[in-house]
């Protein structure tokens, strides 16, 4: 079999592909050197994170993100210069790199003098954390673009003199080395040309212990401007954020710093650029420099220094805010309750809305409750008056008996009186009196009549107070008397010296008028001598008051437990409300009512009422007559 010609050159198309495709993918990645002189502080971190984020989202090629650390605040680089640029030389002479960063005034200095050696065909530069007044450390037609920081002593200086009217001395805390040298330089010539001015304390190349015996001693009106102690003594510790914060705390003066870093550290203001705003600017940079293939004399400062206070250093020195300028930014402030607990603030927030709503709710369930009870008692007692009124009817020949009898009496004795005022016979005025005080006691009964009538008949507020059932019994007799001489019944009473009880007297009395005509009702088919309505007061000696109201008429129907609806009754002219009215009154005052057939013929019906001061009423058992 013969293969195709191009068969044969399949195997090395193959790999031509792939190697196309590596060369592709490596020329899609770019990458990226960042030198820097230290990257383990705290704001050196969050800066590398922001420029990180400003790479990431600013291409659309990938970046790969090399670092180094020169570490030149621990390890001084003038003593490995040499070695530290023949390592970047071998570690990278195999490896392309497109652009590299320099982080810090030290790694500036180092790439200015051996970038050509380790990178002989050039790359871009672009520079982080460099300080304007280092300008001049590589020339920006080097191909590099610079993004500088503005750190201003002099506006920090004379923060202090406004946060420090009456300031007379400096002391100034700087290492030795090269990098401090142009801090120390331009720190010195700036708190001379203070005015008025100021004594200048000279505190460089001291050891941390020194230091804070020091600063600890200062005349008064001073303040401490601390800048950087990157090369101490060698009998002292390296440099550290642990160690600002030690030397700024141990003063006995205020600190101001250039440096934003030192803000949180224990120094009161500073006048410094933004650490993240100007790592977004480098970010930018970089980009635009690898778009552009490595611009060369770019020089830009961003951002511009802005004041920083720290308002727990204000509190310590007794400074108000309103002595800053109007822009200044006061980091550290007491977090409130809310800030510290918000998830916690807003979980009780919504119980508490939750809750408000729900006792909201209630509320207009209560007041709609309340209504609706108000507006039943107003029908209640409209039904109970209409009862009343029925009653009465029941009771008019009685009642009209009664009015009629003390003013047939009285019109006897007015005719006796006249015709002693004619005759004038011996002891005619003795007989006068008896005469006339006859007609007062009969005025007296029938004015008393109308008025129990007028009482129970008229609307009126119902009110609880202490009553006396026996009171109420005999109330209630003489009301029906009459109409029970007619019905030919005989009242009977066995009352007891009982408690008194919680009521309305004209309710009670109501009930009882409705028992005991129910029960005169009831023997209506009786023989004369089996008419007698027994009316008893009782006591358990538990707190339970007893009014009991027999009759030995025709009993309960079977269907006991309609007794007290509304609406049902035996009579053939009865509204079926007497005794549901009852019930509800004597419920009302928490009592019970109850009716049982007596073993002999008739019923007894029972009211129980809690006695005065009882408000719970527990089973009660009264002796019934048989």
């Amino acid at each position: 079999m013969k293969l195709h010609p191009f068969a044969h050159r399949a195997p090395a198309l193959a790999l031509l592909v792939l190697a196309v495709v590596a060369f592709a993918a490596d020329d899609a990645r770019r990458r990226v050197l960042l030198v820097a002189v230290d990257v383990s502080a705290a704001n050196s971190v969050e800066m590398l994170r922001t420029l990180r984020t400003t790479l990431e989202e600013g291409s659309e090629q990938r970046i790969d993100l090399i670092i180094e650390s020169l570490d030149s605040y621990r390890f001084p680089l003038d003593k490995i210069e040499a070695e530290t640029a023949a390592l970047f030389t071998k570690k990278y002479a195999d490896a392309h790199v497109d652009l590299v960063i320099v982080w810090g005034g030290a790694a500036l200095t180092f790439f200015a003098k051996y970038r050509d050696h380790i990178w002989p065909d050039g790359v871009p530069l672009v520079t982080l954390g460099v300080s304007n007044a280092m300008d001049d450390v590589m020339p920006p037609t080097a191909g590099v673009r610079e993004v500088l920081l503005d750190f201003d002593v002099a506006g920090t200086l004379e923060l202090a003199r406004r946060l420090q009217p009456s300031l007379a001395h400096v002391a100034v805390v700087s290492g030795t080395g090269a990098f401090e040298a142009r801090w120390r330089n331009e720190a010195f010539t700036r708190v001379r040309e203070m005015s008025p001015p100021v004594e200048l304390i000279d505190l460089t190349g001291r050891s941390a212990d020194e230091l804070e015996r020091t600063v600890a001693t200062l005349p008064p009106d001073s303040a401490l401007l601390y800048l950087s102690v990157s090369q101490p003594p060698p009998d002292a510790f390296a440099h550290t954020s642990e160690s600002a914060r030690r030397i700024i705390r141990a003063a006995n003066a205020p600190a101001y710093s250039p440096f934003e870093n030192n803000v949180g550290l224990g120094a009161l203001a500073t006048l410094a650029p933004d650490f993240l705003e100007h790592a977004r600017a480098a970010g930018r940079a970089v980009l635009a420099s690898l778009a552009s293939g490595g611009s060369r004399g770019v020089v830009e400062t961003t951002p511009r220094a802005r004041c920083v206070a720290d308002e727990r250093a204000l509190a310590r020195w007794n400074i108000a805010e309103s002595a800053l300028p109007a822009d200044c930014e006061i980091r550290f402030k007491p977090l409130s309750y809310l800030e510290t607990h918000f998830s916690e603030s807003v979980a009780v927030g919504a119980i508490i809305v939750v809750q408000a709503l729900l006792f909201a709710g209630l509320l207009v369930m209560r007041s709609r409750s309340r209504l609706a009870a108000r507006e039943l008692a107003v029908q209640r007692q409209a039904v109970e008056h209409s009862a009343r009124l029925v009653t009465v009817g029941e009771l008019i020949a009685s009642i009209t008996h009664e009015i009629n009898q003390p003013l047939g009496t009285i019109r006897n004795n007015v005719d006796s009186a006249e015709l002693l005022l004619d005759t004038q016979r011996p002891g005619w005025l003795q007989e006068l009196r008896e005469t006339l005080a006859d007609i007062r006691r009969d005025d007296q009964r029938a004015a008393s009549v109308v008025a129990h009538m007028r009482s129970f008949l008229q609307k009126h507020e119902v009110e609880s107070t202490p009553q006396d059932l026996n009171a109420i019994v005999a109330g209630a007799i003489a009301l029906v008397s009459t109409d029970a001489v007619r019905r030919g019944v005989r009242i009977e009473t066995d009352l007891e010296a009982v408690p008194q009880v919680a009521g309305d007297r004209v309710q009670l009395e109501q009930v009882l008028l409705n028992l005991m005509l129910n029960g005169m009702e009831a023997m209506a088919e009786c023989s004369p001598e089996e008419r007698v309505l027994l009316i008893r007061t009782q006591h358990d000696g538990a707190g339970h008051v007893g009014l009991l109201v027999s009759d030995r008429g025709i009993g309960l129907p079977d269907d006991q437990n309609a007794l007290f609806k509304p609406f049902f009754t035996t009579k053939g002219s009865g509204m079926g409300l007497g005794l549901s009215i009852s019930r509800a009154i004597v419920e009302a005052y928490e009592g019970r009512i109850q009716a049982a057939n007596r073993p002999m013929g008739g019923v007894t019906v029972t009211v129980t009422l809690p006695e005065l001061g009882m408000r719970r009423l527990e089973s009660a058992r009264f002796a019934t007559e048989s």
